[in-house]
């Protein structure tokens, strides 16, 4: 009974671990492909730079909290 059951449990630990390693490659695979394909598109320009020339007010008060957490302030004009 016990070689019966030593039998049984090996083969669904082989099963469970085969399974694990093909969804593990398939999910690879799938990432693969994804990445493949997304190299094509980017290709790393703004879509409009000209917008990217000026900052806007909200930026610039970003900016300024930013550096004031950081410790750091600048000269009051």
């Amino acid at each position: 009974m016990s070689a019966l059951t030593e039998v049984l449990l090996t083969f669904i630990l082989v099963s469970t671990s085969a399974y694990l390693i093909w969804t593990i490659l398939k999910i690879r695979q799938r990432r693969l492909d994804f990445s493949a394909d997304s190299e094509k598109e980017h290709i790393g320009e703004a879509k409009e730079p000209n917008l990217l020339m000026e900052p806007t007010s909200d930026a610039l008060d970003e900016m300024d909290n930013l550096l004031l957490k950081a410790g750091l302030s600048l000269a009051e004009e």
